[in-house]
């Protein structure tokens, strides 16, 4: 996955993490469920990769403040990749129209995801209640649970 910085990139990721940077693991199994169920059509799999790629050259310009000290540099960077991120993600999830109900259930709380997070970036008052955030976020049992099945989906684009 992208998750090349602790904090911003991170932060803003998760929702490409679910729906569009598996990519970059594909092959792998999550608990499994690679193996079986349904697959991405070849058009979906190359908008994946070409919107991975778009994120990830936004992200990369933005590593240096998301980095930063400065909760308003960190805040600033977060805000421009995440809008990269919702960008690439809802190109993906719009292609999802004849997906599985459990992809497209996935992608909704992918979807809602991406309003949390956006409202946890613009109200966060400190880095570290950035990150304690994120991980609050992460950990959501919904969330855990539409990210494996994400993956599992996006793991099959070769």
């Amino acid at each position: 996955m992208l998750r090349t910085a602790k904090l911003g990139l991170g932060i803003v990721t998760l929702g490409l993490a679910m729906a569009v940077a598996p990519v970059a693991l594909a092959g792998a199994s999550q608990d499994g469920l690679a193996a079986s169920g349904p697959t991405p059509t070849a058009a979906v799999c190359s908008l994946v990769k070409s919107e991975q790629t778009a994120f990830a050259k936004v992200a990369k310009k933005q590593e240096k403040n998301l980095g930063s000290k400065s909760i308003a540099k960190v805040k600033a960077a977060s805000l421009i990749v995440f809008t990269a991120d919702v960008k690439a993600e809802n190109a993906v999830i719009a292609q999802l129209g004849s997906a599985p109900a459990s992809i497209q259930a996935a992608a909704a709380t992918s979807t809602q995801l991406n309003n949390k997070l956006k409202s946890v970036i613009q109200s966060a008052t400190s880095i570290s209640g950035l990150q304690a955030a994120e991980t609050k976020a992460e950990k959501d049992s919904k969330t855990v649970k539409a990210e494996k099945v994400l993956n599992a989906f996006f793991n099959k684009c070769k």
